[in-house]
């Protein structure tokens, strides 16, 4: 029996993902496939790669000291400020996540007095996540889809055709469809950078004439792709917004999230059928990039599915499987 793991968007959130790893591979549930949208991507890339759980939990608290700022478009000015004035961490590893587009910023200004054409498509570019990624499945010898040995789907949208480009490892199992494309000669890399693409706030990724932007659009938590890859089972987790009020929607980077996960919500309604099991691990408090709660997200997580584990396994077909003595991380 192949089980599949989705794993949703959800900016800093997506640490969580690893906390349910090590959940799953602690009660010795194995993962045969598996698919990633946005924030999920990275955890599912590095994944599939090889890294076990506790080496991407390592990976990810190398940036926890990379704050970032979070402030109101009123506070533009301080904003850029505090960002110019931010260290870098002398460690090569330990650098901020953020790369904003400052000369795209001045070049909008600037032709926005001129009164010339002014296009701006975000405010971060996403280069380094990319190239953070690049580096770590370099060293797996996994540069391209082809390399996961674990199969893989990652989903990004075509901002201009609205057509998903889903990347996947294995493209025999697909057929190009009227609003869906299959791509497996990416690298990992090219695809996690396309699908953490969060509309307004990153840059688009360009990829062979196509400008992509955030999975998470059109498949925020991808469990139909696990189906037709040969998951008998399938577990999502989604962080996604599921409903609740939240008060704290003040900034454009929040406004600009919780409009999509309005959006994925709706879909996932629908989407959601495929899988056996859909665990909710609820942290709506945390922001789109508030890299300080790293570790709070992980052990959350973990909380979340082990609490959760003997119903997984029910759900799965392995009730009563040997599980692990429950242990909170410290």
């Amino acid at each position: 029996m192949k089980i599949g793991l989705a794993l949703s968007g959800g900016g800093i959130r997506g640490a969580a993902h690893i906390g349910v790893l090590k959940a799953l591979e602690e009660a010795r549930v194995r993962i045969d496939v598996i698919s990633g949208a946005s924030a999920g991507s990275i955890v599912a890339a590095l994944y599939a790669v090889g890294y076990t759980p506790r080496e991407i939990e390592k990976i990810f608290l190398q940036f926890d000291k990379s704050r970032v700022a979070d402030y109101d478009i009123k506070k533009v000015i301080p904003f850029f400020i505090d960002f110019l004035l931010l260290k870098r961490c002398s460690d090569r590893r330990k650098k901020d996540l953020i790369d904003f587009d400052f000369l795209g910023l001045l070049a909008f200004l600037g032709n926005t007095v001129l009164h010339r054409n002014a296009k701006v498509d975000g405010f971060i570019k996403g280069n380094i996540i990319e190239k953070a990624v690049y580096e770590y499945c370099r060293e797996r010898e996994a540069l391209y889809l082809k390399d996961a040995k674990i199969p893989i789907a990652i989903p990004a949208v075509d901002i201009n055709s609205a057509h998903t480009v889903m990347f996947v490892s294995e493209k025999e199992y697909f057929k190009d469809s009227d609003d869906i494309v299959y791509i497996d000669d990416a690298m990992l890399s090219e695809a996690v950078r396309a699908s953490c693409a969060f509309p307004v706030i990153f840059k688009p990724k360009m990829y062979k004439g196509r400008r992509l932007v955030d999975g998470g659009v059109r498949e925020n938590v991808p469990t139909h792709v696990l189906k037709q890859m040969g998951a008998d089972r399938i577990i999502a987790v989604n962080l996604g917004y599921s409903g609740q009020l939240k008060e704290e929607v003040d900034n454009i980077f929040e406004i600009a999230m919780q409009s999509v996960n309005i959006m994925a919500y709706e879909m996932s309604k629908y989407r959601l059928d495929d899988a056996d099991y859909v665990l909710k691990p609820e942290i709506y408090d945390v922001k789109l990039l508030e890299t300080d709660r790293i570790q709070e997200c992980i052990d959350r997580g973990y909380l979340a599915a082990r609490k959760a584990m003997p119903a997984i396994k029910e759900a799965i077909g392995q009730k009563g499987m040997y599980v692990h003595k429950f242990q909170v991380i410290q």
